[in-house]
């Protein structure tokens, strides 16, 4: 019950309004790995935010007094070069000038857009100091709604072939690469572990009722509007009942600690 309160609280929390990095992510995310953060890294920690974007989850950690330094391939995109540091870096390519020892490492919708996601994974266990952890994020593959829509048409959700068309695949002018990897819970896990984490613990998601929109007037919106209401109340109450909470995820959200 502790549990359901606590991320019913995540999901009726309505989205800053003052911020002014829009993000690029699912509803929900920054505030599910902002939690994570608050419980497992020191107030003094380091932090690195791998394939910032514009910078808005670099700008909430930075807001909350964190040690935080940005990394993206596309300097012309970070919107906070007057307050964190930035270091310009194509994550398919050598590390090098990103140096070790840090408290955390952000990877937040990252790993889906890499050649190689288990290179990633190993690269920053490398960086991590020992008790360190790694947040990350992906959509996840083995949502039940994906499994409904591979079964009836062979595509995944969030995976179509529009996502892996380096054409189709950027919108917004945003500077994104398509889609390369689909992950599920137990390809992650088994990988994590390859590269020497421990403690992997996931987190249940859903966008259920984050940052609400006004409720629309016209009867036919306002009818869609309850029905996913109600899709989402319940897939949040089967997120907690259920013996596979990844099924009823759509986004992976996990920390992976490593070893002392």
């Amino acid at each position: 019950m502790q549990k359901l309160l606590l991320s019913l609280k995540r999901w009726l929390r309505k989205q800053d309004q003052s911020d002014r990095i829009i993000p690029w992510t699912a509803e929900g995310v920054h505030e599910i790995v902002l939690g994570l953060a608050n419980e497992v890294i020191p107030n003094n920690g380091i932090l690195l935010d791998l394939g910032c974007g514009p910078g808005a989850l670099t700008e909430k950690l930075f807001s909350k007094g964190y040690n935080v330094i940005a990394v993206d391939g596309f300097s012309e995109v970070f919107q906070l070069h007057d307050k964190v540091k930035f270091i310009e870096l194509n994550l398919e390519e050598d590390w090098g000038s990103l140096g070790i020892n840090y408290d955390c490492i952000f990877a937040v919708e990252i790993i889906e857009h890499l050649e190689n996601p288990y290179l990633f994974i190993r690269k920053c266990y490398s960086l991590l100091k020992p008790g360190g952890y790694l947040i990350c994020t992906t959509p996840n593959a083995g949502h039940y709604i994906s499994r409904i829509m591979f079964l009836t048409s062979g595509v995944f959700s969030l995976y179509s072939p529009k996502s892996f068309n380096s054409t189709t695949a950027t919108t917004l002018n945003r500077k994104l690469p398509p889609h390369k990897n689909l992950f599920t819970s137990w390809m992650l896990k088994g990988n994590l572990s390859e590269a020497g984490f421990m403690d992997m613990q996931f987190y249940p998601s859903t966008n259920f009722l984050t940052g609400l929109k006004p409720i629309p007037l016209r009867p036919l919106n306002l009818l869609k509007w309850v029905y996913f209401q109600m899709i989402g109340i319940v897939n949040l109450l089967i997120i907690h009942s259920s013996p596979d909470e990844n099924i009823f995820s759509k986004n992976l959200i996990f920390h992976a600690k490593k070893p002392l």
